[in-house]
């Protein structure tokens, strides 16, 4: 959100790209600020990355319209196991039969290099539902991958790794 600084909190610090220039600003917030709670509880657990613990969504999808899409994730107590690099959110909507209808994969809006333990953040996504999206019910699938395009693996046994079914309306 492009609010004013002091609606966000206190900036405390900032992470520089290698050749200085700023990243991203770290700020420090109230708990009524931070702990805010999402939708739609999840736990999707990956081997090498954040938890999602959530997500919101518009109450109404349609065909042909892009929706902002939150996804709130938790960084683990103990993250030293974590890698640095880049890593990518990816959001797919997918069919009862299991094929695809467009994906948004961004970059972390919060980097590795200063996850912290338990740290929470949000990052929205546009993610755009297809004209021509057949109808029936459609899912949400959630995956992390590397910044070399491979996925991250979801941790424990038949871990779960989509939200859904929803109804998607015609405009």
């Amino acid at each position: 959100a492009n609010l004013p600084p002091d609606v966000l909190g206190t900036a405390v610090t900032n992470i520089t790209f290698d050749d200085g220039e700023t990243a991203f600003r770290l700020y420090k917030l109230s708990g009524s600020q931070v702990n805010r709670e999402p939708q739609h509880a999840l736990a999707v657990e990956f081997v090498n990355g954040p938890t999602l613990i959530g997500y919101d969504l518009p109450d109404t999808l349609s065909r042909g319209e892009t929706i902002p899409l939150t996804l709130h994730w938790q960084i683990p107590a103990d993250h030293s196991f974590l890698p640095t690099q880049l890593t990518y959110a990816q959001v797919r909507l997918m069919d009862d039969r299991g094929r695809g209808w467009g994906t948004n994969g961004p970059l972390f809006a919060y980097p590795p290099a200063g996850w912290q333990s338990d740290d929470r953040f949000s990052q929205q996504i546009a993610l755009d539902i297809p004209a021509g999206l057949p109808p029936g019910p459609i899912y949400l699938r959630f995956d992390l991958s590397d910044n070399e395009g491979q996925l991250v693996e979801f941790a424990g046994a038949g871990a779960e790794n989509r939200a859904g079914p929803f109804l998607v309306h015609s405009r």
